[in-house]
């Protein structure tokens, strides 16, 4: 009995020794931190006057994304205030479930795939009549498969409907109004348009074409046609009915330059002139009448000139 006494004495002794430590040196207990979510982790640890380090992080089947994995100083460690303690977070399961892309433009497909952290792998095109251009027609893997993070995702993206194609009149000996009527029947452009002289041959007359007669070509294409005309008229416009004339004369030189020209109309830019020209050339080209337009023309990708055009 008296044994018993004296160890209840010591340790409640030791006890008030170990308490009244504690206290003097301004310690507290660390909590039990795995599982739990990191905003309530710093909650927790802030109130406790500790600091939140996050050393890293690592996949995990059963903790969930940006939730604690490990800790150190280990739960239940006494320690001083403003101490650090040091976490482990969760990247979540190393599988995932593929999202479905299918239908989404190509630019936010990509986002997803990045915040799935997923890599794109292969990118195919195809014409497709009912997805829209740019949007994603397919991927493998498919939607719901099980893929591991950091894999790579092949996607097939759309061209949009398949252009319909005809077979190229012949422009050659015709006026420059009849040409400009065919060009116009067939759903195609005019592109780059070029004079040479050639006394064997009437003025202002198609002497050649690209594509030539025959030859197939794609809606909205564009047909390069050459004018007959002398020198005396290489900077003077061709009297056109339909349309008005954008004209531009490169500077005398030993270099080609390459020529951009960008028509924007009704809202859309295409192309109209992506060639290498010679020094001295004149280049030509159709702007529809009764319509605003504007015409961007690059040398060398430097923008050179903007001609805008008014309703009439």
């Amino acid at each position: 009995m008296l044994i018993t006494i004296v160890f209840i004495i010591i340790a409640g002794i030791a006890f008030l020794t170990l308490h009244l430590l504690i206290k003097n040196q301004d310690t507290v207990i660390v909590p039990e931190l795995k599982g739990k979510d990191i905003v309530t982790v710093i909650k927790q640890l802030g109130d406790l006057d500790l600091n939140v380090k996050i050393k890293g992080e690592e996949n995990s089947e059963n903790i969930t994304k940006d939730h604690v994995i490990r800790q150190t100083p280990y739960s239940g460690s006494v320690v001083k205030k403003g101490r650090d303690v040091f976490l482990i977070l969760s990247k979540g399961s190393q599988q995932i479930f593929m999202p479905d892309l299918r239908g989404f433009p190509f630019d936010d497909a990509r986002i997803i795939l990045k915040n799935h952290e997923l890599a794109i792998h292969v990118i195919s095109h195809a014409y497709d009549e009912t997805i829209p251009q740019n949007h994603i027609i397919v991927h493998v893997p498919k939607h719901k498969a099980q893929i591991q993070r950091d894999s790579g995702v092949d996607l097939l993206i759309s061209l949009g409907p398949k252009p319909k194609t005809f077979m190229m009149d012949e422009l050659v000996g015709l006026g420059v109004d009849d040409a400009i009527h065919v060009i116009e029947k067939k759903r195609v452009s005019i592109g780059k348009i070029s004079s040479t002289h050639d006394e064997s041959k009437p003025m202002n007359i198609v002497i050649s074409q690209s594509p030539q007669y025959g030859y197939r070509i794609v809606e909205f294409g564009n047909v390069d046609i050459v004018i007959n005309r002398n020198t005396e008229q290489s900077n003077t416009p061709v009297n056109i009915t339909g349309v008005r004339l954008f004209s531009y004369r490169l500077n005398h030189g030993y270099l080609k330059k390459h020529i951009r020209v960008e028509l924007t109309l009704f809202g859309f830019t295409i192309p109209i002139i992506d060639d290498v020209i010679s020094p001295s050339e004149t280049l030509w080209a159709f702007i529809p009448k009764n319509q605003q337009a504007t015409v961007v023309l690059f040398e060398d990708n430097e923008l050179m000139q903007t001609k805008k055009y008014d309703y009439w």
